[in-house]
């Protein structure tokens, strides 16, 4: 059995390296949804506010 891990089992100030993954659909040089980018914002802002030191990977 898998046990996940999520970013509230994480002791505050941890050296991370996040995966991000930024591949978006594009129209004419335009990217047509950007929910995506705005999740990994939020994300990366909470490993921030918890004094983590983070390293990001796309």
């Amino acid at each position: 059995m898998s046990t996940f891990r999520t970013l509230d089992d994480l002791d505050d100030g941890q050296r991370l390296l996040v995966r991000l993954d930024l591949n978006s659909p594009i129209e004419d040089g335009v990217v047509q949804d950007n929910r995506r980018f705005s999740r990994h914002a939020a994300t990366v802002r909470e490993l921030l506010d918890a004094d983590h030191a983070v390293a990001l990977l796309a």
